[in-house]
């Protein structure tokens, strides 16, 4: 912000022009921070709440029960290019990622499946996690003609155990 005082003339070095000086600069100032605040509130990593959710109406997104806010305004900042991008594998891959979702595999056009139909293969850590997100990630941005399955793999030990009976060996496993 500008110094009025400094650019004020020697002839009005009186009192009362210095108060005017001072109340003119607090008068700039305040417009100055309020244009500020104004310019910050269309980016959606430093808007208010209030701003962030009207951001979040305009793109058709909504709260989850209980979700932070941080998860919230992601959500809201990615949601041009997550609608956008949900319909391919790649997009897909990349919004699972966006959302913090590790270890995950997808899975188009299986053989015993239907042609439309997306396998999502998680992690049992992050299907437990992330169950809510998923579902209303899918809700929103699965509108495209394609269905999505979400599964996942239990890992299990896998003990083989050989037996010799009358001179042949067979191989058995155990879970």
């Amino acid at each position: 912000m500008i110094d009025l005082k400094a650019y004020l003339p020697f002839w009005f070095s009186g009192p009362e022009t210095t108060k005017l000086a001072k109340a003119a600069q607090t008068f700039w100032q305040r417009l100055e921070d309020a244009l500020w605040n104004a310019l910050r509130q269309g980016d959606i990593s430093q808007c208010s709440s209030a701003a962030l959710e009207l951001h979040a109406w305009e793109r058709g997104v909504s709260r989850l029960p209980g979700e932070p806010e941080s998860l919230w305004r992601q959500r809201v900042q990615h949601a041009l290019t997550t609608s956008i991008e949900s319909g391919s594998r790649a997009g897909l891959e990349k919004i699972l990622t966006t959302y913090g979702v590790k270890n995950f595999s997808v899975l188009e056009r299986q053989p015993d499946n239907d042609w439309d139909v997306i396998e999502i293969n998680l992690d049992p850590d992050a299907l437990s996690a992330d169950t809510a997100l998923l579902d209303r990630i899918f809700a929103e941005w699965g509108r495209v003609c394609r269905r999505h399955v979400i599964t996942h793999t239990l890992p299990s030990p896998v003990y083989p155990i050989s037996l010799m009976t009358d001179e042949q060996q067979r191989v058995e496993t155990a879970l």
